[in-house]
């Protein structure tokens, strides 16, 4: 008796733990696939044998797939089960919700933003949700980004802001897109407006070369300096430029 608790103990830990290897059988993504391409019920079976978290190729999550595949009763049934929203993966590393706008599945979209899926998670592109949204010109889920708090003031990988990326086609669509994605100015102390502090003023100012030498470790040294023109300081001024 003695013997068979002292051979059982060890396991049982290891089972509690989850560390035993042989938990869950060995899966792959054509199975994966199966069962959310059947439904809600081969989902739920499916995953009586295999955690939610399980990562397939590319790091992808059974809620990826069933994104991908356009499963809404799935994807709403793994929301309801604690799925990890943020998981992510894919050729892009993107979260569920970034692939539900990417493949144009824009119920799960919605049902993923009104879930709590992370809004501001970059991909490898450095684009977040609100990026993919509003390239393609999606109004409706660029409007369910905002309502949920997504940042308009986020830029990718090439410093572009959502806003930056609307299509410029001057469309209705597209006046709206560029209207409620611009970044808000805020007021500084002197009453004027100043955008957002991610966006950079390119102010082209009259510059005249000038060389000077200092002496380094007893070794004179040129440098060529830029210095601003006196001539553009009425001009400069206003944006704060100090003239020695």
């Amino acid at each position: 008796m003695i013997v068979r608790k002292t051979f059982f103990y060890p396991l049982i830990v290891l089972v509690y733990l989850g560390l035993s290897t042989n938990i869950y059988a060995q899966v792959t993504e054509q199975d994966v696939l199966r069962a959310v391409n059947q439904g809600v019920k081969a989902t739920k079976k499916f995953l009586a044998t295999t955690p939610t978290y399980q990562l397939y190729e590319k790091n992808k999550t059974i809620l990826h797939y069933a994104v991908e595949l356009n499963k809404y009763d799935v994807v709403e049934f793994l929301t309801r089960n604690r799925v990890n929203l943020a998981r992510k993966g894919g050729m892009f590393f993107q979260t569920p919700l970034q692939d539900a706008i990417y493949y144009r599945h824009f119920r799960i979209a919605k049902l993923l933003i009104n879930r709590g899926s992370p809004l501001d998670s970059k991909n490898v592109n450095g684009e977040t949700a609100l990026h993919i949204a509003a390239k393609n010109g999606y109004s409706d889920i660029v409007k369910a980004l905002l309502a949920k708090g997504a940042s308009t003031n986020i830029p990718d990988e090439d410093g572009n802001l959502p806003y930056e990326l609307v299509p410029k086609l001057m469309f209705e669509n597209d006046k709206e897109l560029l209207s409620i994605l611009k970044p808000e100015e805020n007021e500084n102390e002197n009453g004027n407006s100043d955008i957002a502090t991610s966006q950079i003023i390119k102010i082209d100012v009259p510059m005249i070369n000038k060389t000077r030498t200092i002496t380094i470790d007893g070794k004179n040294k040129t440098i060529d300096d830029q210095i601003i023109d006196d001539k553009s300081r009425l001009k400069n001024n206003d944006f704060g430029i100090t003239i020695d």
